[in-house]
């Protein structure tokens, strides 16, 4: 499985994905802020707001002070742990939304290759995307497209594990599920508990993301050079 993957010969697809994998690394890497941090840029961000409102309608105190009210009755007050929590649940889900999005971009530019309609084409992408699991996804690039991208069977099955952890937090709140125990069998963790997400889980499929869209990036290359960012 070759690889040569480069911000400047890379399509213009991965330049949107890679720009937001690296805006939420960052996000969850470096940007380690606390709760105490977190409420703090958010009442500084509601009072400059309600300033701005006070100006522009010359709002009294009683106004300011029932706006006030209502701005910081919408977080609910919640611990350092659960805040953690909510922070690598977000992360996660928009890591693989944003994989998943990129795939998308690719098999909807395949089928207008084929003739289709600008419509039409993204129509049978969805289509295609939503009722398939992922190793089904990509033999369609394969068999359908003529897209020989040789990617590693395991790191595609990775993929789809990615797409059940994804989903518990999608469609069920974090709770595990039979099917994530089916595919995860060597899992610690019981049907109905909260899924624990570990520093080593965000970092295991922030890598996974990054890897396989690399790798098959450089095989879209090969047949659609016309699709080489240019800045």
């Amino acid at each position: 499985m070759e690889r040569k993957y480069s911000f400047r010969k890379g399509s213009e697809y991965f330049r949107i994905f890679s720009n937001h994998f690296f805006l939420y690394s960052y996000f969850y890497i470096e940007k380690r802020d606390s709760l105490k941090d977190f409420l703090r840029d958010r009442e500084q961000s509601i009072n400059s707001n309600i300033r701005n409102l006070s100006e522009k309608f010359k709002l009294n105190q009683e106004d300011i002070k029932s706006i006030k009210e209502f701005h910081f009755s919408l977080f609910p007050r919640i611990s350092e742990s659960v805040y953690s929590y909510i922070k690598k649940r977000a992360v996660l889900v928009f890591t693989y939304s944003e994989m998943e999005e990129y795939f998308f971009r690719c098999m909807n530019y395949c089928i207008i290759k084929t003739g289709e309609s600008e419509i039409q084409a993204e129509k049978e992408t969805v289509d295609f995307i939503m009722r398939n699991n992922w190793q089904n996804i990509f033999e369609g690039f394969k068999t359908l497209h003529n897209l020989n991208h040789n990617l590693n069977s395991n790191l595609i099955d990775e993929v789809q594990k990615f797409k059940i952890i994804r989903n518990l937090f999608t469609h069920g709140n974090g709770t595990i599920n039979q099917k994530y125990l089916d595919n995860f069998p060597n899992s610690n963790q019981r049907y109905g508990e909260k899924l624990n997400l570990t520093q080593e889980l965000i970092f295991k499929y922030f890598g996974l993301s990054f890897e396989i869209t690399s790798y098959f990036d450089h095989a879209l290359l090969k047949i659609y050079p016309e699709l080489t960012y240019k800045p």
